[in-house]
C-alpha cells in the first residue's frame, strides 16, 4: 500500500521538473557576448598612454562579435571585430575619463564594460609611504645586468632588498 503514494510523488516531482525545464534552459542558454575591458595603467601624468586589453571578451553565441571602444576624451570611437588585441590610446590632458566598451554579437545582443582613467597633469605623488608612487631607481642584478623600476610601470611587483 505504501508503494503507490511513493510512485505518485515521483510522478508529481517529474511533472514539476518538466514544467521547470523550459525556464531553466532559458537561463542556461543565454549566449550573449562577454565584455571585459582591462588596462594595466589607469592613472598617471599627461600624456598617459593606456593599453586597453580586449583579449578577455568572448563570443558565446558563435555568431561573431564586434566592438565599439569610446575612450571618453572626445577622440573618435574605434569600431572593429578584431579581438585578442591591445588597443593603445594616449590621453594628452589631465582629467578623469570614462572609457566604455560595447561588445555586440551577430544576433544583436550587447554587453558593456567601462573603466575610469585618471590623468593628472602633475603626475602621481612620489614617496616611500603607502599610497604614493615609489621613487624610480636603477639597480644591478645578480647576473651583472641592470633593472630600472620605471620599466615595470603598471605592473604589480614585489621588491625584496637584502644584503650579505
Amino acid at each position: 500500500m505504501t508503494v503507490i503514494p511513493v510512485r505518485k510523488s515521483v510522478i508529481i516531482a517529474l511533472i514539476a521538473l518538466c514544467a521547470l525545464l523550459p525556464m531553466l534552459s532559458g537561463c542556461l542558454t543565454d549566449q550573449g557576448p562577454i565584455a571585459v575591458l582591462n588596462a594595466a595603467v589607469i592613472s598617471g601624468p599627461a600624456p598617459l598612454e593606456v593599453a586597453f586589453d580586449l583579449s578577455h571578451c568572448e563570443d558565446r553565441s558563435g555568431t561573431g562579435i564586434s566592438y565599439l571602444l569610446d575612450f571618453g576624451d572626445g577622440s573618435p570611437t574605434i569600431a572593429s571585430d578584431a579581438f585578442n588585441i591591445i588597443v593603445r590610446h594616449t590621453y594628452e590632458v589631465g582629467g578623469a575619463f570614462l572609457a566604455r566598451l560595447s561588445v555586440i554579437d551577430g544576433e544583436g545582443q550587447e554587453e558593456r564594460a567601462q573603466l575610469m582613467i585618471t590623468v593628472d597633469a602633475a603626475g602621481p605623488t612620489v614617496g616611500i609611504i603607502v599610497g604614493t608612487t615609489a621613487p624610480d631607481f636603477t639597480a644591478h642584478t645578480t647576473d651583472g645586468g641592470e633593472i630600472t623600476l620605471s620599466d615595470f610601470r603598471g605592473v604589480v611587483i614585489i621588491l625584496e632588498f637584502w644584503g650579505a
